[in-house]
């Protein structure tokens, strides 16, 4: 059977980051969307002149490492772990097997530089081994395999076993090591099989489910439903959610040069070999997903285009409904973290009319129906070595934590410094 190393690429669309965006220039402390406001039909969702209450209460030193060297702060708990190649040289992530080389355990602690006045990092060195698969969009973002089992870093810079890697791996052996994770860490998605037999696998890590999906799933249903979209197939699948065994899923024509979408988006479920589009220009509703999108209880929350307006925007499948929660200026886009409580999200935002070059994070309350109120800026500038970027939230949904990438030599691609920033939501 042919190795799929690149199946991965052709059925997923590709994670636009805002990570090691670095500007050459002086610091820019634009706001990308200052015209964000809540939309008059959103009054509804509550306080909107009411930001919430948030304090930064911890800054860390910077942290250098190798090449191979990445960082993961989960409550509070700073994961740093290198990985090696099978074979010394060889540094084609695609091709190569990778290890898990060494792992530091650090806690942010409460003492401070006398001249920085940064806080310092204690470290505890951690005897893990196994083998890497890593996230094809973020290097971050590793699953740990040994003895057929599949682990992650869980909040207390351990490595807890995933239950369904199990399944997956007794099937498919330990060949596909790249994968792309959706759902905040919730769902895992590889691309397996060969030319004739292309299947998409996703791993409900939450239920410990796995489901298989034959990759020319939609021919026959999509010709049925979509007549006037030739190129059904070629679109890119990007996962929402899963909920009584439906695999909420948006398919995007992407453009590869800029990754702005061309044609319109269709959302909707997959349930065993059926697909049922949800939002379609076929079905009165023109939407263009160019953020994020995520599912929940019945609802959708998305940041593109609907009715040629760009904002946040919230759709209820039972009653059809499509409301703008947030105006968001033209080309401008969201991606959405929800914290574990599901009680706030954070939603970092760029714009490529500016070629990246302007950068926002904003806090928000969301509710069960996935609508938003309290919206408050947490950054709005980008530096001159990088930007901040959000590494996790704490287990009970009140902190949040920040890293901040910096190249150490300009116009070189090399070693990083990472540091961490801690807000708490009182």
């Amino acid at each position: 059977m042919k190795r799929k190393y690149l199946l991965i690429t052709m059925l997923i669309a590709a994670t636009v980051s805002f990570v090691g965006c670095f500007d050459k220039g002086t610091e820019d402390s634009h706001q990308v969307l200052d015209s964000i406001v809540l939309d008059n039909d959103a009054k509804a969702t509550g306080s909107k002149n009411t930001k919430l209450d948030i304090e930064m209460i911890a800054k860390t030193e910077g942290i250098s490492g190798t090449d191979n060297s990445w960082g993961s702060l989960i409550n509070d708990k700073i994961i740093y772990y290198t990985i090696a190649p099978e074979e010394a040289g060889n540094t084609n992530l695609a091709f190569q097997n990778w290890y898990l080389d060494s792992v530091r355990v650090g806690d942010i602690t409460d003492n401070k530089d006398k001249e920085t006045g940064l806080n310092k990092i204690s470290w505890q060195d951690k005897d893990f081994n196994g083998i890497v698969f890593q996230d094809y969009t973020n290097s971050r973002e590793v699953r740990v395999v040994k003895d057929n089992k599949g682990y992650k870093f869980n909040s207390k810079g351990e490595l807890e076993e995933i239950g369904v890697y199990e399944k997956f791996i007794e099937k498919y052996g330990e060949d596909n090591r790249q994968f792309i994770s959706y759902v905040d860490g919730a769902i895992d998605l590889y691309g397996v099989g060969d030319d004739s037999n292309p299947k998409i696998v996703l791993l409900d890590i939450i239920n410990n489910e796995m489901y298989e999906i034959d990759a020319y799933a939609f021919n026959d249903i999509n010709k049925e439903v979509f007549n006037d979209i030739p190129d059904i197939n070629d679109r890119k699948l990007v996962i929402l959610g899963i909920e009584d065994n439906k695999i909420y899923v948006s398919l995007e024509a992407i453009s590869t040069s800029t990754y702005m979408r061309d044609d319109s988006s269709i959302i909707g479920y997959i349930e065993g070999s059926k697909f049922t589009p949800i939002l379609s220009s076929d079905m009165g509703i023109d939407v263009k997903v160019i953020g994020g999108a995520i599912y929940s209880n019945g609802k959708i929350l998305f940041s593109g285009y609907a009715e040629d307006k760009n904002g946040i925007w919230n759709y209820d499948i039972n009653t059809k409904k499509l409301a703008k929660q947030i105006d968001v200026s033209d080309e401008s886009l969201f991606n959405f973290s929800l914290n574990p409580t599901k009680d706030k999200i954070i939603m970092t935002g760029g714009s490529y009319e500016e070629e990246n070059t302007k950068f926002t994070m904003n806090l928000a309350s969301i509710n069960e129906n996935l609508e938003l109120s309290n919206l408050t800026s947490v950054v709005s500038s980008k530096n001159k070595s990088g930007i901040k970027s959000l590494a996790g939230w704490s287990d009970d949904g009140n902190e949040f934590y920040l890293y901040t990438s910096m190249q150490r030599y300009k116009d070189v691609i090399g070693p990083m410094e990472t540091s961490y920033e801690v807000y708490k939501i009182k």
